[in-house]
Order: structure tokens, then C-alpha cells, then sequence
């Protein structure tokens, strides 16, 4: 039953007495003694709760099980079943509990609520300025590594580089991107991708062929809690070949591939041709045109004073399809103060909101963030 709860992960409920519930964070399933799930924010009525969350198949167990006598349950603040006796259920600090009713079979709970006591965000517009600044701040950090003396094809293979390693072997990518530009030519793509692996420390002593002595080890490279389709060895092996295929020179050759097309073309070229990635989705090839690519095609047609090309690029990226879901953007979309729908976003709105949390979220700025003025009211009611 809790498992089913949490993977349905309700908006709203009602208790058998009528009153609405919202829930605004579903909590984590507790494994250990006590309530069967933690750490929930609901509201109730008009009121914001924080606590803990009790489940049993038959209203009675509450008191069966004992737990109107164990001040472990004290901070239960809603106790959910699948079959109601129209009684009430007391924690031993004496606090009446609410009590809803769940179905599992009932599929309406992820309805949006009418009514809410507060104005819940519809409009995904709200994250586009911040997403266009996120955006520019690329460009003009771009602009600046250039004038240091960085080339336009680097800046790419290294941006590549960085996202196909992810957050956890981005850095280690990066130095791999450096370290392997002597090593571009004169080479079968086989040889070259086995030298790469070398330098990187990664391959294997019996095919090696060491041309390259590593540079990095083993211990540069990190794989806990990574799905085996992200191991460093596979992205490697898929950022050597792909810089193999672009004849070591991407930027030149998307640069004359855009030159040659109608721009209602670009975005197909970049997905099917440019990103021939091996096991990488089009969620993921989104995030690395919208973050590497088209940024650093921005701040080169914007150098060059080409502007025409600018805005081009830049209306492509305004509607780019959604990336990857990261754990940021779910949980402002597991609010119940944030209705938007898969289908209604795209990597402009993503970008707001990690832009957004960088202002605001990691400053402490709750009070001046433009999501939580029409809930800190009720925020302030929390116990």
C-alpha cells in the first residue's frame, strides 16, 4: 500500500470528515521503526503540516498496532487507509489525526486541485527570462575563455567531453580532452580510441599498444552510483569515436554544415547527424546541444558580429526539446505550487529553474523568490 502511494504520489485527497489534503512533499518511506513514511508536507484546510505519514489496511490497526500509545507516532500528521470505520484515531500526545481514504485503483489522484488556498504557478512562461540569462552568461563565459586564447573546435570537444562524463567524471573528461590532442592524426579510429583509453588510464594491459603513457588513473575516474551505461569507459569510448568521426574538427564542420542548410533544418542535423552518439538518448543529446553546442555557437557568430546568425541560433535554442529530468527541476515539480506537465516544457524552461535555484534556492532567498510570494503565508504556519 505505501509503495503504491508513493509511486502514485497523489496531489490532493480528502478526509472521510471532507477536508482537502495537498500534498506539497510526499516525503521518504521509512525504514526502520515507526511511521511508514517521513518527512511529509501537506496542507490541510488552509493550514501547512509537516510530519509523518501512517498507513494500515483497516482504520482499527491504529490501535490494534498500538501506536496511539507510542510517542514514536506523535509526529503523524495524516493516517491514510483503504477501508475507514468513521472513528477517530488519537497519537499519544493526544492529537486527533485526520484520515483519508486511498484506492489504489482510483486514478484521479494526480489531478490538479481547484481551489487551493494559495495561487499555484501555471505558467511556464515565469522561467524563460531566467533561462535567457543562464543562456548569456554561457555565451559571455565562452566569449571570455576564447579571448584567453582557447579555439572555437576546443571549446566544443572539451564541452562534449565534459557532459558525456556527467557531473561525476566531467573534470576528469576535460583534462582527458586536453591530454589527447596530440594523438589526433595519423591514427585508425580502433588505435586512436585505445590510446585514448590509455591515457586515461583505463585500458586494458593485454590490448594496449601504449603509444601514450596514461595520464590520468584509474582512481581519476568515478562509477559509484552510476548505471553501467554511464561507466567512464563507455562515455570515453563514445566521445573518442564521435571526435574521430568529425575528423577531429566538429566546430568547422557544423559551422559549414549550418552554412549550407535552411536553419528549420539545423535542429535535425544536430540530433541525427552532428550527435551520432552510440546509446545516447535525444533527452541527453538535448541537454548537450542546448548546454555546449549552441552556446558556443552563439558566442562565436556574436563575436563576429553576425548577427543574423546569433538570433538564429538563438531562436533554435529557445525551442529545443526538455532534456533529462534532473532531481532539481523534480522537485519543483512536486510541488503542489508548480503545475506545468512534461508536455509543456522545453530545455529554456529547465534552465529557469536551475538559474532560479542558483539566485535564490542556494542563497537562502525563499522570501524575495518569485514562486514562494503567494505561499509564505502559509508557510509560516508550519509546525
Amino acid at each position: 500500500m505505501v509503495n503504491s502511494w508513493l509511486s502514485a504520489q497523489p496531489r490532493v485527497m480528502k478526509t472521510i470528515d471532507g477536508k482537502t489534503v495537498h500534498f506539497i512533499d510526499w516525503g521518504q518511506i521509512n525504514n526502520d521503526e515507526g511511521p511508514d513514511v517521513l518527512n511529509t508536507q501537506i496542507i490541510l484546510g488552509e493550514k501547512w503540516l509537516k510530519g509523518d505519514i501512517e498507513f494500515h489496511r483497516d482504520q482499527r490497526d491504529w490501535e490494534r498496532h498500538r501506536h496511539d500509545r507510542n510517542p514514536k507516532y506523535n509526529q503523524v500528521i495524516l493516517h491514510i487507509v483503504e477501508k475507514d470505520r468513521n472513528q477517530s484515531n488519537f497519537t499519544a500526545n493526544g492529537k486527533n489525526l485526520p484520515v483519508a481514504e486511498y484506492n489504489q485503483n482510483q486514478t484521479d489522484y494526480r489531478d490538479i486541485p481547484q481551489n487551493l488556498p494559495f495561487q499555484p504557478i501555471y505558467d511556464v512562461s515565469v522561467f524563460e527570462g531566467f533561462g535567457i540569462r543562464r543562456f548569456s552568461e554561457k555565451v559571455s563565459k565562452l566569449s571570455t575563455i576564447h579571448q584567453t586564447g582557447e579555439l572555437w573546435n576546443q571549446l566544443l570537444i572539451k564541452g562534449v567531453a565534459r557532459a558525456l562524463g556527467y557531473s561525476k567524471n566531467s573534470e576528469a573528461m576535460e583534462r582527458l580532452a586536453d591530454f589527447s590532442k596530440p594523438y589526433w592524426c595519423m591514427l585508425s579510429k580502433d588505435q586512436f580510441i585505445h590510446q585514448i583509453l590509455s591515457i586515461a588510464g583505463l585500458a586494458e594491459k593485454a590490448y594496449s599498444q601504449a603509444i601514450a603513457l596514461p595520464l590520468l588513473s584509474r582512481q581519476s575516474w568515478k562509477y559509484f552510483r552510476l548505471r553501467p551505461a554511464n561507466f567512464p569507459h563507455r562515455r570515453i569510448v563514445q566521445w573518442a569515436g564521435w571526435l574521430y568521426d568529425q575528423n577531429f574538427e566538429p566546430f568547422q564542420r557544423l559551422n559549414f554544415a549550418l552554412n549550407g542548410s535552411r536553419p528549420e533544418e539545423w535542429t535535425n542535423q544536430l540530433f541525427a547527424d552532428f550527435l551520432q552518439v552510440p546509446s545516447i538518448g535525444n533527452h541527453r543529446k538535448s541537454e548537450i546541444i542546448g548546454n555546449v553546442i549552441l552556446p558556443v555557437l552563439a558566442a562565436f557568430f556574436l563575436q563576429n558580429l553576425d548577427w543574423k546568425r546569433y538570433e538564429q541560433i538563438f531562436r533554435l535554442w529557445k525551442n529545443l526539446p526538455a532534456g533529462n529530468s534532473s532531481n532539481i527541476y523534480k522537485n519543483f515539480c512536486d510541488t503542489a505550487i508548480f503545475y506545468l506537465g512534461d508536455s509543456r516544457l522545453r530545455f529554456i524552461h529547465q534552465q529557469g529553474i536551475l538559474q532560479m535555484k542558483q539566485l535564490y534556492c542556494n542563497l537562502g532567498g525563499c522570501s524575495i523568490c518569485p514562486l514562494m510570494k503567494n505561499a509564505e503565508t502559509y508557510r509560516s504556519n508550519c509546525l
